[in-house]
């Protein structure tokens, strides 16, 4: 016997900032060792999301500090900067972190983009003077987002205490898959963003001794 239920569109985030979610934020850490950049990616990227918070750091030495202290859902880099250059600081946040990381440049090429995504990026984005391409750029590091916590919510889905709402035990679901197992089923589950998910029960049919 197979059951199915229909839940609402799931909403999940990496933990341990799981009030992000719940309350819509998408926080972004910028890294660019030019001002102006950095005032312009967050003047635009919030004006054309209101979801995303940018925060700022003028090095990969920065920003590493910086993501010693605090979580970000998403980190957006320039490529050629003093010292270490955005590739290079993909590397290290790759050794503890799997947040979505874009690299944002003016000087890229194949070759760049190719070492880029070999190193752990997630998506490349060539720098633009048109100002309506800060727009590709939040939509970019808001699908970014949106697909990791997707992956990572299935990762955790039933596990005890483990909840994306504000007011929520996680115990819902872990105490559904008990029960099922406990029967003798299986429970799936299928999810696509901004549709929704789908739970599928399975449970054995009871021997009732009737010959057919």
């Amino acid at each position: 016997m197979t059951s199915i239920l229909h839940d609402e569109p799931l909403e999940a985030v990496p933990t341990p900032h799981v009030d992000d979610v719940s309350q819509g934020v998408i926080r972004v850490l910028h890294v660019d060792d030019e001002s102006d950049q950095r005032m312009m990616v967050k003047l635009f990227l919030e004006r054309n999301d209101p979801v995303l918070q940018v925060e700022s750091a003028a090095s990969p030495d920065e920003a590493l500090r910086m993501l010693e202290i605090q979580v970000f859902s998403c980190i957006v880099s320039d490529y050629v900067m003093l010292g270490r250059n955005g590739i290079d600081l993909a590397r290290i946040v790759r050794e503890t972190s799997t947040a979505p990381f874009i690299l944002y440049t003016g000087q890229g090429s194949e070759e760049v983009a190719s070492a880029a995504f070999a190193a752990g990026v997630d998506d490349y984005l060539r720098k633009e003077i048109d100002p309506r391409h800060y727009e590709v750029l939040a939509k970019r590091v808001r699908t970014a987002v949106e697909k990791r916590r997707a992956e990572e919510a299935m990762k955790n889905l039933f596990k005890p205490f483990h909840t994306t709402k504000q007011k929520g035990l996680g115990l819902g679901l872990a105490y559904c898959k008990r029960a099922v197992k406990a029967h003798g089923g299986a429970i799936t589950v299928e999810s696509k963003i901004g549709e929704g998910t789908t739970f599928t029960v399975t449970l054995p049919m009871k021997n009732t001794g009737v010959k057919t």
